[in-house]
């Protein structure tokens, strides 16, 4: 479990709002549908349409909580490697058994005219099944790092630039938060050493050093763990 603090410049109900409103969340994280409120279920889509993340409300008390029991969905992208149809099935099967392990709690704190957010993110995943195992706190830190500064930009009015993460100051903010990460997760008590190569490769995917190679050592484990799962049920 990684957590998170982060004090932005608006009023309570105006953070509540933005992450509880469809229509916002489409601005600054991604189109959604479904029943926003607790005991609802709701789907994800990425720019392209297709549904990469589903879940179910555990607790919605406005204005100041929520918890979701979510399901990352396999989507294809340009690290993916090349698969059949039966291994994506395979794939999807995976993060459906999975989905106890996976939940989002956030909180709301008054701090005066502004509001500070407390983030509860837990990926429990087993060893090798993903790049969240492959790279550790690092790699879901800096994913989350990205939508609550995403959230920020909204709160203040401006407008988000798409694509900004593949810029040069995309990728230099993206590297600082995978190093910050890593200086967290070691005083947590993880292996400096482990650690360190965690870093060093998130920093790799980041600056798109990525080799057809290279994919198919990093999926190639994650393929086969996924296999040896399904060979052993």
């Amino acid at each position: 479990m990684i957590q998170l603090s982060y004090t932005y410049e608006a009023e309570l109900t105006e953070v509540w709002d933005a992450l509880t409103n469809a229509e916002r969340l489409s601005r600054w994280y991604g189109p959604i549908q479904g029943d926003l409120q607790q005991g609802g279920t709701y789907r994800l889509f990425n720019d392209e349409g297709n549904s990469n993340e589903r879940g179910k409300i555990l607790l919605c008390e406005p204005p100041y909580a929520f918890k979701v029991q979510y399901t990352a969905i396999p989507t294809v992208s340009r690290y993916s490697k090349p698969c059949y149809p039966e291994e994506f099935a395979a794939q999807v099967a995976y993060a459906e058994a999975h989905d106890d392990d996976m939940w989002i709690e956030v909180r709301l704190e008054r701090v005066g005219d502004r509001t500070t957010l407390v983030l509860q993110f837990l990926y429990a995943a087993p060893d090798e099944q993903d790049l969240a195992s492959l790279f550790g706190p690092c790699w879901i830190g800096y994913y989350v790092d990205a939508y609550v500064l995403s959230l920020d930009r909204h709160l203040r009015g401006k407008r988000l630039i798409k694509g900004w993460e593949n810029t040069a100051a995309g990728k230099r903010a993206a590297v600082l938060s995978a190093q910050e990460w890593g200086k967290a997760s070691v005083a947590a008590g993880f292996p400096a050493d482990e650690v360190a190569e965690q870093v060093e490769g998130l920093i790799f995917i980041i600056n798109d050093k990525l080799t057809s190679e290279v994919i198919d050592a990093v999926f190639g484990a994650i393929f086969e763990g996924i296999d040896a799962t399904e060979s052993s049920s």
